[in-house]
């Protein structure tokens, strides 16, 4: 049995969704993928369901439920050692899930992720680099943790487990130098702004897709959060 157990959530974002999920299967470590499909339309569930690798398995949801309650959801009863998020809107490399769970063996971390700021970000930040991790108490759209270490989190956040990885008793962070392409940021290549997605971002963000650029709108949190 793989000791890693990721979960995928999506929801109407076919788009990002046919180049992140590649990208996962195309991991150079064995794991299980959990893909939560949370109520798209017909197009998604569609072309999910033409994806034929055995490490994945599906779960087809009626309705759009907070990314909170899904992860604690799946987590609780995913096996494995180590368990893990990966967002639908990212390109993940090769190297991203065997390098986060050699970080995580070196010591005990709480949440790691891949680092979703762009280098020109890093000319007004300076991060403080502690064993080649930035330590950060939230971390982004994709991390690993172990599964002993995660309790749950019930709240109704519509991002996820901020509150939680902010409590957490051991270091979270972006593993140095293991870079993700963020789909949603408005300089990536391969961005794209539709209604939908803007709708989205300006529930989730408070912003536009067009203002969104990953390092300033985690400007406040690099200031406030970088230990």
């Amino acid at each position: 049995m793989a000791d890693l157990d990721l979960l995928m959530v999506t929801h109407n974002r076919l788009n990002y969704l046919q180049r992140a999920l590649p990208s996962v299967l195309a991991q150079d470590y064995d794991f299980n993928l959990l893909m939560w499909d949370n109520g798209s339309g017909n197009e998604t569930v569609k072309w999910l369901l033409s994806q034929k690798d055995p490490r994945v398995s599906f779960h087809f949801n009626k309705t759009n439920d907070s990314l909170a309650s899904v992860t604690t959801k799946v987590f609780k009863n995913f096996k494995a050692e180590y368990v893990g998020k990966v967002d639908s809107d990212i390109i993940f490399p090769s190297s991203w899930a065997r390098r986060l769970i050699d970080k995580h063996k070196e010591r005990h971390y709480g949440f790691l992720g891949g680092i979703h700021f762009r280098p020109e970000d890093f000319e007004r930040f300076h991060p403080i680099i502690e064993n080649g991790v930035w330590h950060k108490h939230h971390i982004g759209g994709n991390y690993i943790i172990r599964r002993e270490d995660f309790g749950g989190y019930e709240g109704k956040g519509v991002m996820g487990l901020s509150e939680y990885q902010e409590e957490m008793g051991y270091p979270n962070g972006y593993l140095w130098n293991l870079w993700i392409e963020h789909m949603e940021d408005a300089r990536s290549l391969y961005y794209i702004h539709t209604k939908e997605y803007d709708e989205y971002k300006k529930k989730t963000r408070g912003m536009t897709l067009e203002k969104y650029q990953t390092g300033i709108v985690n400007h406040n949190y690099l200031k406030e959060n970088t230990l």
